[in-house]
């Protein structure tokens, strides 16, 4: 079985009769199954970040809170919508934001093939 999109055009007289039809057939077929494994993908994931008891976080590179998993809640007490849009720094422990701003520009200038550092902090509940 083949997915195609079909668009047409009517090529018209000077009298506004059709006369011809134009039309182009695109074999979609490639593309919908890469978007159907990309959202099969994208729900693994999600049911994965979801249920772990892990804490997953996003950021702005300022360090506002984007988004937090639902496990925030039973690892800092907070719904995960309260936070969103706040400075990360509000759930950091004062002494240890140093440290974290620190480790967050090393992580920064590493980039994406930089080795990982490890930065262990104390959190607000």
């Amino acid at each position: 079985q083949r997915n195609v999109v079909v668009r047409g055009h009517c090529e018209r007289s000077a009298a506004g009769e059709v006369t011809a039809l134009f039309g182009v057939i695109m074999d979609v077929t490639a593309l919908m199954r890469a978007e159907m494994a990309a959202q099969a993908s994208e729900a693994r994931y999600r049911h994965i970040v979801e249920n772990a008891t892990d804490l997953f976080a996003r950021f702005t590179l300022d360090g506002d809170i984007l988004w937090l998993s639902p496990s925030v809640r039973a690892i800092l007490g907070y719904e995960p919508g309260a936070l969103v849009g706040r400075p990360s720094a509000d759930i950091i422990h004062p002494d240890d934001l140093a440290s974290v701003l620190e480790t967050t520009g090393a992580v920064l200038r590493a980039g994406p093939a930089g080795e990982p550092p490890v930065c262990r902090y104390r959190a607000r509940h």
